[in-house]
Parts: C-alpha cells; sequence; structure tokens
C-alpha cells in the first residue's frame, strides 16, 4: 500500500496489522483516481470509512484543499494519524473525525462545506448502504457537481433505484465494485 501519484508520491503506507480493515488495493485506488483526477485539485473530499486513510491520503497528496477523515473505529483513526505523519503531508488540510457515520457527517455538515468528492468504502457486511448514501443526499453534503464513489462487495445487491443520486459508472475488480454517483440532473 503506497501513495501512488503527487506529492508523496511513492511513500508506503502503514497497513492494519490484522484483517479488521480491508485497505482499497492499489489497483483499485489507482483506476478511481484516473477517473477523478481533474477533480481533486483543491477539493473537498470527505473519505468516509476511512480505516487506514489511504484513499484521502491520496486525494492529499494530488492537492485536495481539504480532507475529512472519518471512522468510528479507534485503530484506523490511529492508523491515519500514523500514515499522515509518515507522508509527511500538509495536515493543516485534515480534518480527522472520530464518530460513526450519521454523527461524523451531521460533524462535517456544520463546517458549511460541500464536498467535491465522496468516497465511502464501507465494511462489505453493513446494513443500509442505500440509506448511507441518501443521508449524504438529505444532508446535501455534496457539490452540485460533485461524485460520490462508493466501493463495495460485487456480491451485494445496490438497487440504484432506491438511491437519490444518479449512477454513472459502475466498474468490476475482481470481487470489488466501484459505483459512481453525481447529483441527478434535471431534464
Amino acid at each position: 500500500m503506497r501513495i501512488i501519484s503527487g506529492s508523496a508520491r511513492g511513500k508506503k503506507l502503514y497497513s492494519p496489522k490484522d484483517d479488521s480493515i480491508r485497505p482499497t488495493t492499489d489497483r483499485i485506488k489507482e483506476s478511481v483516481f484516473n477517473v477523478i483526477n481533474q477533480r481533486i485539485y483543491d477539493s473537498i473530499f470527505i473519505d468516509l470509512f476511512t480505516g487506514s486513510g489511504s484513499i484521502g491520503l491520496e486525494a492529499l497528496s494530488r492537492g485536495a484543499e481539504k480532507v475529512f477523515f472519518c471512522d468510528k473505529d479507534t485503530s484506523s483513526i490511529n492508523l491515519v494519524k500514523k500514515n499522515l505523519n509518515h507522508t509527511k503531508l500538509d495536515q493543516s488540510k485534515c480534518e480527522i473525525i472520530n464518530q460513526e457515520y450519521n454523527d461524523a457527517l451531521k460533524t462535517i455538515k456544520t463546517k458549511g462545506l460541500k464536498a467535491d468528492i465522496i468516497f465511502l468504502d464501507p465494511p462489505y457486511n453493513i446494513e443500509g448502504l442505500e440509506e448511507i448514501i441518501n443521508k449524504i443526499f438529505d444532508l446535501q453534503l455534496m457539490d452540485q457537481q460533485g461524485v460520490l464513489i462508493l466501493e463495495h462487495d460485487i456480491n451485494r445487491n445496490i438497487d440504484n433505484n432506491m438511491i437519490k443520486y444518479e449512477c454513472i459508472g459502475n466498474k468490476k475488480y475482481g470481487n470489488t465494485g466501484i459505483k459512481i454517483f453525481r447529483n441527478k440532473v434535471a431534464k
């Protein structure tokens, strides 16, 4: 696991010592960032269910203006801090939120910012995935031109019709799926 591009390019990241955190593979991370690369610079980026922080750190390395690292697990938060120190990226551009996702989203809402990019990598067995995405919509956390990226188990049935955003991309990498959503365009 490493930073692929930007100011911290090539820096190896610390990984969890056990399998309680499932980091996004470098292959998937590189593919996702190839799609959103033009949106990164000066962006507001939310890394929800951050785990090791690999995705948010990649965004920071590529020039994101502000990154929110959100996770309820204290060991994940400690790993994010360790990786942030190790990469020597600008910590003034980060906010680390050690809260359950619902509370973390409300905390971000109080900042009055709209995210350009939201990345969700929840536990594959989490209940109510569509509700989590709709909570982001209801709180109006995403900029009108923003994108929401969901990493999920490909065997997971996700009902796009139940989601208030429009699905504009769907890719598979082995057992992992990536869906990209945006605000629905008025017709």
